[in-house]
């Protein structure tokens, strides 16, 4: 017989912190959806090579000929460039879209590494809406 996990699955209060933190994230970074390029957003990738040659993603990791060798962040813009090429609101909502899940995320680890639910999810929660974040949200190429 396999005893039962101390930690308790996927809830419908777990899918509402959810939930309630993508809400946040999309409230405090809203207005960053209609913005447009920022500092060396065009050098990394509207004028990068890597994200519209058909095997960029591979040489990110293999060859790489960027201004910094960050080959999963390459691969990203890759991938994106290849979704949505210029629209600019494009690479904002995948940026909120990571942002959210990685809020999320924290409040889960630190939930199972002992801090209470609500802790945790206040921790999550700061992380998500804290202004030190706005960077890595509204500035598409960090």
């Amino acid at each position: 017989m396999i005893a039962p996990s101390r930690h308790r699955s996927f809830s419908n209060a777990n899918a509402w912190g959810v939930f309630a933190l993508c809400l946040a994230v999309l409230a405090v970074y809203l207005p960053a959806l209609h913005g447009g390029w920022l500092w060396d957003d065009t050098l990394e990738v509207t004028e990068n090579a890597l994200v519209r040659d058909p095997l960029g993603w591979w040489r990110a990791w293999v060859a790489p000929s960027g201004l910094d060798y960050y080959p999963l962040k390459d691969t990203l813009l890759w991938v994106e460039w290849h979704l949505w090429h210029g629209r600019v609101a494009g690479y904002h909502a995948m940026n909120f879209a990571l942002h959210a899940t990685s809020a999320a995320l924290l409040w889960r680890v630190l939930a199972r590494l002992g801090m209470t639910s609500i802790a945790a999810f206040g921790a999550a929660l700061l992380f998500a809406v804290h202004p030190v974040a706005v960077e890595s949200v509204a500035w598409i190429s960090e």
